[in-house]
């Protein structure tokens, strides 16, 4: 019933992303478990762990995502949220500059590391409206999920945000956030910026805290790339700014995806019927996994 499918999803959900939910559907008989995005490298391992000990039982047909299949071993050199929070501290230490780190604002555990680190280098969290929404729509998932009222954390206002959340009538939030003093503008961030980590976008606000005529100089200035490097590829806005003005863009961070190894321990526990790859570019690969694979089509329908 819907009370237990609901009870069942929470049990699922490893606190890595807000869509890294595992979903049970049992129907006429039927059972299906979808892996989503879980993964095992996160600062909630042991959710994870616990759902291996203690897995959904019958399953008829796994569907379970492989996008770390196929890559190699040096695709992701930090293998954890740990080891990307000890390359962090380290890349903005030296506080000469800003420091500006790109990654999803939906990336929670990325949120909580960023935090960390900022803490820890003495700098200043510089989120988003955007951003500080999502954190506290989501804040229910954990006391650790960093909020833009907390200590050492600032916000930078956007006008389109602004009007995007006024628009969405979430005005009260806005106001909030405005009256509260945690509002900074570029002039703000630019007297402070030998202390502060902000979360950047490449977009084209991206030129905006760039401008050399608000930015004394580059010398000193971090970008930190943690995301997947292939959205790189047809980068038009942090890319060519690193080449133009020769500076390093280093790329610090650990797959939102389960490892090849913990995607084997998850079939191994579930030993369902039949196993379906999805989100994968090897699905030839699945027959590592030692169940039976069933390789559908896109639109393919299978019949239980």
């Amino acid at each position: 019933d819907l009370h237990r499918l609901i009870r069942r999803q929470r049990q699922m959900c490893i606190r890595d992303r807000a869509d890294a939910v595992a979903v049970e559907v049992e129907a006429d008989g039927k059972k299906i478990f979808y892996s989503g995005d879980l993964r095992g490298h996160g600062w909630k391992p042991k959710l994870f762990e616990h759902m291996l000990k203690d897995p959904p039982r019958d399953v008829d047909v796994l569907l379970m995502e492989g996008s770390s299949i196929g890559r190699g071993p040096t695709e992701y050199p930090y293998p954890d949220e740990e080891a990307v929070l000890q390359a962090l501290i380290q890349a903005i230490a030296d506080k000469q500059n800003l420091a500006l780190m790109f990654c999803s604002s939906q990336s929670l555990d990325r949120l909580v590391t960023a935090y960390k680190a900022a803490r820890r280098a003495g700098r200043i969290l510089v989120i988003d409206l955007y951003t500080a929404y999502v954190l506290r729509e989501l804040a229910f998932l954990s006391r650790n999920i960093p909020q833009w009222n907390w200590r050492d954390v600032g916000v930078k206002f956007w006008h389109h945000q602004q009007e995007a959340l006024d628009r969405a009538g979430h005005a009260d939030f806005v106001r909030e956030v405005m009256r509260s003093g945690r509002g900074m503008k570029m002039d703000d961030v630019m007297e402070r910026r030998n202390d502060i980590l902000m979360l950047a976008k490449s977009n084209r606000l991206f030129r905006r805290i760039v401008d050399p005529r608000r930015m004394p100089s580059y010398d000193g200035l971090k970008l930190i790339w943690s995301m997947w490097s292939g959205y790189l590829e047809d980068d038009r806005y942090v890319k060519p700014f690193c080449e133009e003005h020769g500076l390093e863009l280093r790329q610090i961070h650990t797959s939102g995806h389960a490892t090849v190894q913990d995607l084997e321990r998850l079939a191994e526990a579930v030993q369902p019927k039949w196993l379906v790859p999805i989100h994968t570019f090897h699905p030839d690969d699945y027959d590592q996994f030692g169940v039976p694979v069933r390789r559908l089509n896109d639109g393919e329908v299978l019949s239980l």
